[in-house]
């Protein structure tokens, strides 16, 4: 009512505040604050569609690291400049962590936030990550022998399929509430979600079954090298857990090693 601006910021070194545009924190948590974190490098990587928005974190000591490649759910979403104790997690252990806004990610153009949309959907973000990946091992940071791949939502649909499509790339992949396999997802989910599967392949399984198939990571389970963790919920309506277990128990059958909680 009087007018004044308050606004909220973050970055991987600084925990949230709310302040006004002069500087006066009006809202802070209770409690001491959160420990200062890494800093994230914001950096470009050239991929197949343009340049790739990533943010590093890298532990103390010398490279090559061990390296977590982090993939966001939505997928109309986006990794910021936060203070992400998870990410200060790992890099405190050693390793390294790459967030990787891929196609389909806000905060870019229209046309990289909409590229999956037709059904174009998995490999673009695939090709993203493991992009980013090759970068990172050229440059010298990534230790090729020892890289994992975790994403949630969205972000373990995207884990899983590069788990099939890049079998050889990966020590460990990490699929929270996941989607692993695409027609009983849609058979099973909630009916908003399934108005989206259907907006954005362009039809039902049905209708394009040849298009649900090919970007579907319970397709590519014969390839799957490394060992898997799925974490998922029991009663989600997006990404339900009749194709959660159905994939871990397909995996099991073929000799894969998986874990699923």
């Amino acid at each position: 009512p009087d007018g004044t601006v308050w606004l909220r910021e973050e970055s991987a070194t600084r925990p949230p505040r709310v302040r006004t545009l002069e500087g006066d924190v009006v809202v802070a948590p209770l409690g001491p604050p959160a420990p200062v974190g890494r800093p994230h490098t914001s950096m470009l990587v050239d991929g197949e569609g343009g340049p790739i928005h990533v943010l590093l974190t890298v532990p103390e000591g010398p490279p090559p690291y061990p390296t977590v490649m982090m993939v966001h759910g939505g997928p109309e979403w986006a990794y910021p400049d936060d203070l992400d104790p998870w990410e200060q997690t790992l890099a405190d252990e050693g390793y390294a962590v790459a967030k990787v806004n891929y196609r389909g990610s806000t905060g870019s153009t229209v046309a990289w936030r909409t590229s999956l949309h037709g059904g174009n959907i998995g490999f673009p973000e695939v090709a993203d990550v493991v992009s980013t990946l090759d970068h990172l091992v050229a440059t010298g940071v990534t230790d090729p022998a020892r890289v994992a791949v975790e994403g949630w939502s969205w972000g373990g649909y995207v884990s899983l399929l590069a788990a099939g499509l890049h079998p050889d790339r990966w020590a460990a992949v990490i699929g929270g509430i996941p989607v692993c396999d695409s027609v009983m997802t849609h058979e099973d989910c909630s009916p908003p979600q399934q108005a989206y599967d259907v907006a954005i392949m362009g039809g039902s399984p049905a209708e394009v079954p040849e298009a649900y198939t090919e970007r579907s990571p319970s397709t590519y389970l014969d390839r799957v090298a490394a060992p898997v963790l799925l974490l998922a919920g029991e009663h989600d309506s997006a990404c339900p857990i009749r194709q959660v277990r159905h994939y871990a128990a397909s995996l099991q059958a073929r000799g894969g090693v998986v874990h699923l909680h």
